[in-house]
């Protein structure tokens, strides 16, 4: 989800960064002053993301509609009204730059680490090596199978009687004559009783789709009709990095989703549960552990699991992992060290959401 550049490091540079031959990681401060060559890049605080699919059905009554049961013998939409139905629900965790866990590193001579891949907002997620970001679109085959099974409405069309008459009685009367018409006519068809011949198959089902599409709609003048549509609803910025069990958002079938303050909608609760947490330091453990950290520093997140309901029932229970949760670790300054690898490169991928390791590797 997140647009990746890159931060170069000319080698040609390297020898003015000093002779030391290792990577030089130090916590970052601000002060304005000035910038020592490197880069800057943050360690994420994980966020969580909701993707809910929800499914939009508008209803609306015919000009007719009084007159079905009469015409037709069918029930027909009294009324106008638009429904929501919740369909799904998938999480996602996603990484906001932790302004606590800022960072410059410098790679000094003999440093065989070319660049550094960030995401826009600072991320650390490669050393030395492409990073492509998992794009996901959740629900997109649902959206698109639904959007394919939409059967397009047809505007009816109206004989020369039907125009003429004045009265809603007389015109409801031509309508459900002509229904009655057409279906005649397409059980004709399918007998082999019609006058009209056909050359092939697929003139029998133009034939056939024609009339279909005539009755449908005609008897939506009656019966009315409904239009269904499903759309993807994100929720960002959802915290569960403590125990809690609080309203995540609200839902109401007249309305759809809604803000977790709306009181119209039935409530959608969270609950985190912590599976894995680190230890948690005092001021002076803390500053002590920070000062240790020697190279690359990156997260090793703790766990949760995630369980959404409404009215008691479980929608969804999932395990993620939370950088807040967890401690860090640094990478030995003698990874980056090219007399001992060379001629293969170490190269290295973070998760973007955690600041986790994913992968580290010798090419």
């Amino acid at each position: 989800m997140h647009k990746i550049f890159y931060t170069l490091f000319l080698m040609l540079a390297l020898s003015f960064w000093g002779v030391e031959a290792q990577t030089k990681v130090e916590k970052h401060t601000d002060t304005g002053g000035k910038k020592s060559p490197g880069v800057v890049y943050s360690l994420p605080e994980t966020k969580i993301r909701l993707h809910l699919l929800v499914e939009k059905k508008v209803s609306t009554p015919g000009i007719y509609a009084r007159f079905s049961r009469q015409h037709l013998g069918l029930e027909a939409i009294s009324v106008a009204r638009t429904l929501y139905e919740l369909k799904g629900i998938r999480l996602e965790t996603y990484g906001v730059p932790d302004r606590d866990k800022v960072y410059h590193v410098q790679f000094k001579e003999g440093s065989v680490a070319p660049f550094v891949m960030l995401t826009e907002d600072g991320l650390l997620c490669a050393i030395n090596t492409e990073y492509t970001p998992n794009e996901i679109q959740p629900f997109a085959e649902e959206i698109r199978k639904a959007e394919e099974a939409n059967v397009r409405r047809s505007e009816p069309s109206f004989s020369p009687e039907y125009l003429q008459a004045t009265s809603p009685q007389k015109r409801a009367e031509i309508v459900a004559r002509e229904i009655h018409t057409l279906r005649e006519a397409r059980t004709s068809i399918v007998s082999g009783e019609a006058e009209q011949s056909f050359p092939d198959g697929q003139a029998l089902k133009l034939a056939l789709d024609n009339i279909n599409a005539q009755e449908r709609a005609l008897s939506e003048l009656f019966t009315g009709y409904t239009t269904s549509t499903l759309e993807r609803i994100t929720i960002d910025n959802l915290s569960a990095d403590s125990i809690s069990n609080s309203v995540a958002f609200r839902f109401s079938e007249m309305e759809g989703v809604l803000d977790k303050e709306d009181l119209s909608g039935e409530p959608i609760y969270m609950g985190v549960k912590i599976e894995d947490q680190a230890p948690a330091l005092t001021p002076k453990e803390a500053e002590k552990a920070e000062k240790s950290l020697k190279g690359i520093v990156y997260n090793r997140p703790g766990r949760v699991e995630i369980t959404l309901r409404r009215d008691g029932k479980i929608l969804l229970q999932e395990k993620v992992y939370i950088a807040q949760l967890g401690t860090k670790e640094a990478l030995a300054p003698a990874l980056f060290n090219n007399k001992k690898h060379a001629p293969a490169v170490i190269r290295l991928t973070f998760f973007p959401a955690t600041g986790a390791l994913e992968r580290i590797y010798e090419q």
